[in-house]
């Protein structure tokens, strides 16, 4: 009863941590091709922004540890 309290299983693979990272990922890539694309900044560090993003597998608990205060 309570594992599916805040969803089912499927919802939470959805919005699991994995994937939510990925998504911020994606919009930060889109976000840097968008503003090359209009000139607000260079090709290139949009480029070196989408290979950073497209990191796979993101290690959770390094960027986790990375995050504390």
């Amino acid at each position: 009863f309570t594992s599916e309290m805040f969803g089912t299983a499927a919802a939470m693979k959805i919005f699991s941590g994995q994937r939510t990272v990925h998504w911020m990922l994606a919009f930060e890539a889109a976000l840097a091709r968008a503003q090359a694309q209009s000139g607000v900044i260079p090709l290139e560090a949009a480029a070196s922004i989408e290979r950073v993003c497209a990191a796979d597998p993101i290690d959770l608990d390094r960027l986790t540890g990375d995050s504390l205060l």
